[in-house]
């Protein structure tokens, strides 16, 4: 890609983000993952023209030493055993609302929710002690929304078994009541991550007056 091309495509994307017309350069899940950064034009030993993204942003850092850190991360991953383990031992009970085609739906559901809350801890683990924008979504943002999309599925589990149990098995009673345990268990881990202390430094980091701020 020449210069002249870079620039056009870096100011046609400024103008599409800011309302204008223009056509879009790249996709959403680009600009999620480098959401922070401001891309510039540079030209290397042979004088082509590449792309330089400096972050910009925010840094997220947990205000925990590493032991804390290591006892946190432990903490989360035991709630998240325990919840998933009474959410299936629950799931596997042999009740009528177990064998229905939107029970099994809805538990599907707290499965994807219970995927997004690991994957917010894969993301934990994986990224820098200071995060960027993306890790802090990724990890600590994941985890919250996640863990809330858990509560709220698994309580639609409850109530459907209570429902059934009025209409169908008076036992099913028992098994809403058991619901009680992963959505504790998932709230608290909502809870304990959003009241875990972050710290926000700005980014001292200089792009040029040009370059484009992915957003």
């Amino acid at each position: 890609m020449s210069k002249k091309q870079y620039t056009k495509r870096l100011h046609d994307d400024l103008l599409v983000r800011n309302g204008g017309e223009g056509r879009g350069w790249h996709s959403r899940a680009y600009h999620r993952f480098f959401e922070g950064y401001k891309e510039q034009e540079g030209v290397d030993e042979r004088g082509k023209v590449h792309i330089q993204r400096i972050y910009c942003g925010v840094w997220y850092e947990r205000e925990l030493s590493r032991g804390q850190n290591l006892r946190q991360n432990l903490c989360y991953l035991l709630l998240w055993l325990l919840a998933l383990a009474a959410s299936l031992f629950l799931a596997s009970r042999n009740y009528p609302i177990n064998r229905t085609w939107y029970g099994a739906l809805v538990q599907l559901l707290s499965l994807i929710g219970m995927a997004w809350v690991f994957g917010g801890f894969f993301r934990s683990w994986t990224s820098p002690r200071r995060m960027t924008i993306a890790d802090y979504k990724g990890s600590s943002m994941a985890i919250r929304r996640g863990s809330l999309l858990c509560v709220a599925v698994l309580a639609l589990s409850a109530a459907l078994a209570l429902v059934h149990s009025f209409f169908v098995e008076a036992a099913e009673a028992l098994l809403a009541l058991g619901y009680l345990v992963p959505i504790f268990l998932f709230l608290l881990l909502n809870r304990l991550e959003a009241n875990l202390p972050y710290s926000e430094t700005p980014s001292e980091a200089e792009a040029d007056s040009e370059a484009v701020e992915i957003e």
